[in-house]
């Protein structure tokens, strides 16, 4: 482990040029959130301020995405250098998670860390315009902390996805005939031996985690996509109701 990490650490500061943009992004991203959620309001002021944070989410979800794929194709040589070296697609995989983990986490920390320091100016900026007295007393809305790292770090996570396009009948490495399964209604001991996980082991690896995570969507009535995180397009035709990878739900697509 501590390999792996050593070498996403090298491979983030080898790739700065890369990177830094990245992690800005993400920072700034974090700091508007966090500024949005907790700035105080009400009325029509606070239905803005919702609906500021919403749209700056959905925007920040995507334009992550977006990055990170870029990121990613821009060092192809780089991978095919480990490859010779002797690695497999699971230490790559390993790395590039790492990686995801480190880049996330310093986003995460220096976001929340600029939020609260510039909140206490936009709210007071926010306090001129409506005409209001200032408060001077600085504050940090516990609330905001949580909803930012909430749903940044979700993003974060979404962006932990496989380049698998779903599941398959078979390891599609090797079975070429293996076909791809667009829709489960529940997670059952067959597609767990679909997925190469025993009925009498817990299993490890990342379809067996997405696995677990779609039992757990199921039982609360939600639908859960496993599709490929490499192809940002697959968000669009995912929120558009397109069938894209294999789709966990108990209605029929």
């Amino acid at each position: 482990m501590k390999l792996y990490r050593h070498l996403a650490w090298d491979g983030i500061r080898k790739n700065s040029r890369l990177y830094v943009p990245y992690l800005l992004t993400g920072v700034g991203a974090v700091s508007f959130f966090y500024i949005l959620v907790a700035l105080p309001g009400s009325g029509s002021v606070q239905v803005i301020l919702n609906l500021g944070s919403f749209v700056l989410w959905v925007f920040s979800l995507l334009l992550l995405f977006y990055t990170h794929s870029f990121l990613i194709r821009r060092r192809n040589r780089e991978f095919a250098l480990y490859n010779v070296l002797g690695m497999g697609k699971g230490d790559i995989s390993r790395i590039l998670c790492w990686e995801s983990l480190l880049s996330g986490g310093l986003s995460l920390l220096g976001g929340l860390a600029l939020g609260v320091v510039l909140s206490k100016l936009a709210e007071l900026g926010l306090m001129r315009v409506m005409g209001l007295e200032a408060d001077m007393t600085s504050r940090v809305s516990a609330g905001g902390l949580l909803m930012a790292l909430g749903l940044y770090g979700a993003i974060y996570l979404l962006i932990l996805l496989s380049d698998i396009d779903g599941l398959y009948t078979a390891d599609p490495h090797t079975h070429p005939e293996a076909a791809l399964l667009h829709h489960v209604a529940r997670v059952d001991d067959h597609i767990r031996e679909i997925a190469g996980i025993s009925s009498s082991t817990q299993g490890t690896g990342g379809m067996v985690t997405k696995l677990h995570a779609a039992d757990i969507c199921l039982g609360c009535g939600c639908k859960m996509v496993i599709a490929n995180g490499n192809n940002p397009g697959n968000l669009y035709d995912i929120l558009e109701g397109k069938t894209v990878g294999t789709t966990f739900s108990e209605e029929r697509l």
